[in-house]
């Protein structure tokens, strides 16, 4: 485990407290008071500390306890100084005192204390001895070297080795706006991935991958800390009685769907996390902005590409950071191949493995054998079928389109791709349609494009028929709304040549003949009212013309005016 020696930043595990009892009887009374204050002292930091600068004072805080209460697990490890806080544990670096005795030149070590929320888990201690049996199986140079585990009272500890450097959470936060050199973090991604292969490959599954369980070494390369949680994935005989995620030990952050939901641990998890990792070093930023996998995947988010890596290395990363089991990448080991080794047009096997590049039938039938070639297009002309099927047109699409590559003019591939493309086009087209406002030009270029794929068919006469109906009942509101608003401002010649529009298009169309009534009974109350006005204008200004001539102008004035 890690020392935050010469400035540099510590392993921050998974995020525990610490709790603890004394063993020797001479000194139980003062001993047992002091190191259970000191405990408690420590645990309450740490819970408090959310932040960076909330876990430095926190370590302030704790280191400062140790000083005053001398604390010592089993008369053998004196605890020194606290190197980080996780879900599970408080890691400590400590010296051994047999290794004083023995006069090793190097006698620290790292002491992982079990927090109390995990510690008084009934399964608890069994776990810890999974650990450290499982550490054990993983003697691995990117795998942190566990010792042994043991307790002391009521205290549950294991013992690890003392790393320097420091955690990759540490390192992340201090290049957050770009992530780290192209080359220094595809070193790190080697690493982690080389690692987690050889644990899947043991049937070990880390279960909590994260930053903050990543240690980047001075001289050791990169190492993964606490298999803490790990589980015997593939032999049913060796299940755990507990749920790691139920007591907080999975990170959400950096959680598959399937863990959240609480599902048997399975190697593509870890894949997710790691590529969610590896997003962070080559970007600096989360892909899914922090949100745990079940909120990404409800709110519709995907991961922006990555400028630093070329179309074919994104295509892997993509793949690993797929929300479903069943669509992510299987093994980590593909994944660092594809980002930091030589580019290799190999298949990346998924649920259905779907081959990604484009060459020619001659270079596959040199790479693989016959019966190889075969099954790799049988499977992947399955998940083209089996997309189609789930409305996935585009997996459908890209799927024969692969299919294509390995063999170009491949009938069942050909005829997968013109019905995904059809059935796209139609969707598309039919949003369009849906839409509040419809515009024809929506639909234009899709629908040009369907008639170059099913020229003169049913299925294209029908949508056909729904875009003019479409577009004739837009006609007929367009024609409606303008003939209402002429008549409302008076323009009746207005009303009365929209509605004949209407009728034009919907002969029997009840609304425009009513308007149309109603227009022309205004006009020809307008008449009628205009013909009174006239006559009895031209009587005023006979009577006027009469007063005027018999010389009574104030007469002629009255009548004037009743014009």
């Amino acid at each position: 485990m890690p020392d935050k020696n010469n400035n540099n930043n510590s392993f921050d595990p998974d995020k525990t407290r610490l709790s603890s009892d004394p063993q020797t009887s001479e000194e139980k009374t003062q001993f047992s008071h002091g190191y259970l204050k000191a405990l408690t002292e420590i645990d309450s930091q740490f819970q408090r500390s959310d932040t960076q600068t909330g876990f430095i004072e926190a370590k302030k805080h704790a280191d400062q306890a140790l000083l005053e209460n001398k604390i010592i697990l089993n008369n053998r490890f004196v605890l020194i100084k606290t190197l980080g806080a996780g879900g599970m544990g408080t890691v400590y670096k400590a010296q051994d005192l047999r290794k004083v005795e023995a006069q090793d030149s190097n006698p620290f070590v790292a002491v992982k204390i079990l927090n109390s929320d995990f510690k008084n888990h009934p399964d608890a201690f069994i776990a810890l001895q999974r650990e450290t049996s499982r550490s054990h199986t993983l003697a691995h140079p990117n795998i942190v070297t566990v010792h042994d585990f043991d307790r002391d009272g009521d205290t549950i500890y294991m013992t690890m080795e003392l790393l320097e450097g420091e955690d990759l959470e540490s390192l992340l936060s201090r290049h957050r706006d770009q992530g780290l050199d192209k080359k220094q973090a595809l070193e790190i991604i080697k690493d982690i991935g080389i690692a987690l292969d050889f644990a899947h490959q043991k049937g070990i599954i880390h279960s909590d991958l994260k930053p903050g369980n990543i240690f980047v070494t001075k001289h050791q390369g990169t190492k993964i800390l606490d298999f803490g949680i790990a589980r015997l994935a593939f032999q049913a005989q060796s299940k755990d009685h507990f749920d790691a995620g139920r007591i907080g030990a999975i990170t959400p952050a950096y959680a598959s769907l399937e863990m959240l939901a609480h599902q048997s641990p399975d190697p593509r998890d870890d894949v997710y996390a790691a590529a969610i990792i590896a997003y962070e070093l080559l970007t600096g930023k989360h892909p899914y902005q922090k949100m745990p996998a079940a909120v990404a995947l409800a709110n519709h988010l995907k991961p922006q590409k990555i400028k630093k890596l070329t179309n074919y290395q994104w295509r892997y990363l993509a793949k690993a950071l797929e929300f479903k089991r069943q669509d992510r990448l299987s093994k980590s080991k593909d994944l660092v191949k594809a980002l930091t080794g030589k580019k290799q047009w190999k298949l990346l096997q998924t649920a259905g493995l779907l081959l990604i590049g484009a060459v020619a039938w001659v270079g596959y039938d040199q790479y693989f054998a016959a019966n190889q070639l075969r099954q790799v297009m049988q499977e992947t002309l399955t998940k083209a079928e089996r997309c189609f099927q789930n409305q996935q047109f585009q997996c459908s699409i890209e799927s024969a389109n692969a299919l294509l590559e390995m063999s170009s003019g491949y009938q069942p591939a050909l005829d997968i791709k013109n019905k995904a493309l059809v059935a796209q086009l139609a969707d598309q087209i039919d949003q369009c349609i849906q839409q509040d406002e419809f515009e024809m030009l929506c639909a234009q270029q899709p629908l040009q494009s369907l008639r170059g794929l099913i020229a003169g068919s049913s299925q294209l006469m029908a949508i056909e028929d729904e875009l003019d109906q479409k577009q004739r009942e837009l006609m007929l509101n367009n024609h409606r709304n303008l003939a209402n608003t002429c008549f409302e401002h008076g323009d009746y010649a207005c009303a009365i040549r929209e509605s004949n529009a209407i009728l034009t298009m919907q002969p029997q169309d009840e609304q425009a003949i009513d308007l149309i009534n109603a227009s022309n009974q205004a006009l020809e109350s307008n008449r009628v009212s205009a013909v009174k006005q006239h006559k009895a204008y031209l009587v005023a200004m006979s009577s006027a013309n009469k007063c005027y001539q018999a010389a009574r102008y104030t007469c002629a004035i009255s009548n004037l005016k009743k014009r």
